[in-house]
């Protein structure tokens, strides 16, 4: 069954977006990963999207010091 990132809210689509462009216009690797993964590839809408990178933690800090 193919994924279909329509079924994304675009909120949520537009957010994870720039936070994966951000991190890879820094040098990393990152991608969506956990359960927002899964839930595509059944065709149902994430409620979250968890994002996989190679930043360490306090890389990740510098690039976006509001995080936690």
């Amino acid at each position: 069954m193919p994924h279909r990132l329509d079924v994304v809210p675009p909120r949520l689509a537009a957010a994870a977006r720039a936070v994966v462009a951000r991190l890879q216009g820094a040098g990393h690797q990152a991608v969506w990963a956990g359960g927002a993964v899964r839930d595509l590839l059944r065709g149902q809408p994430p409620k979250d999207i968890d994002i996989a990178t190679s930043a360490r933690p306090e890389q990740v800090q510098q690039l976006f010091p509001d995080s936690r």
